[in-house]
């Protein structure tokens, strides 16, 4: 949900009135405020996107009988049996997410896509993991950027878990079964993934990590499929960018049906 889409006109009654209780500088209505907050905000974080002290946001929710969560800051309060979710998720934060410490407090993981279905997607399962997240649309005045949708997870123990994790650590989720590894395949691919047209149909999928290429190698071969190193090229930060590839449009299309991507399904 973009929060850009909530009214900011001032709350008034029919009289024409500023509402008793509702200062008339005020860009959002009680309703609005229970509306950001129920996307995934804090109530510091709502507090911080209108003209609402903390306190008050708080009480508004007290008044409205919102239960107020507690932070879901513990590994517990997630789905850690469900192997196929972690999976992916750990997928697509390897492939094209991150996950940081800004200090203050503060331990992401988020998602900065274009493509809306894939970001919704993503969303969708870090809500059944058990993440809170909160999304918001990033509006790209310039011209020469698309739009942007960002998925955002606050969860301190979960950033302590990934910086935990060694490269084997990640391999032995994403290939500890074939539901794991169809998942991490889908994860992967929906985040640097491609389909080209030349003379027939090239499949790419390009990282840069060890632990992404060798599992895609690993779980491709378990389930039949040929990739081979299209390209490899160095990084800006001393690394090496390699891209596989399938290059028969039999095993594209056979792969496409197998991993059931939500983007990405036709030639670019």
């Amino acid at each position: 949900m973009s929060l850009d889409n909530f009214k900011t006109e001032k709350s008034r009654n029919n009289s024409g009135k500023a509402t008793r209780g509702i200062s008339s500088t005020r860009e959002y209505t009680d309703e609005e405020l229970i509306d950001m907050y129920k996307t995934g905000l804090s109530t510091r974080e709502v507090a911080n996107k209108s003209t609402v002290g903390q306190s008050q946001v708080s009480r508004i929710l007290n008044k409205h009988d919102i239960n107020t969560r507690t932070h879901a800051n513990t590994l517990d309060q997630l789905n850690l049996d469900d192997e196929e979710t972690y999976s992916y998720i750990i997928s697509v934060l390897a492939c094209d997410g991150s996950v940081y410490s800004s200090g203050n407090y503060t331990y992401r993981a988020a998602l900065n896509v274009i493509d809306y279905e894939f970001a919704k997607q993503f969303r969708d399962k870090c809500e059944e993991f058990g993440f809170h997240t909160y999304c918001q649309e990033l509006n790209k005045e310039d011209g020469n950027h698309k739009d942007q949708m960002k998925v955002n997870i606050s969860h301190k123990e979960f950033y302590e878990h990934w910086e935990s994790l060694s490269p084997d650590d990640k391999k032995s989720i994403w290939l500890k079964n074939e539901d794991t590894m169809v998942a991490f395949l889908k994860g992967a691919y929906e985040s640097e993934g491609s389909i080209w047209k030349s003379t027939g149909l090239v499949l790419e999928i390009s990282n840069e990590q060890n632990c992404v290429i060798e599992s895609i190698f690993e779980a491709g071969e378990h389930f039949g499929f040929n990739f081979t190193v299209k390209s490899t090229k160095p990084t800006s930060t001393g690394g090496t960018m390699r891209k596989l590839a399938i290059s028969k449009r039999d095993e594209v299309k056979r792969f496409i049906q197998f991993i059931s991507p939500c983007i990405k399904q036709t030639p670019r």
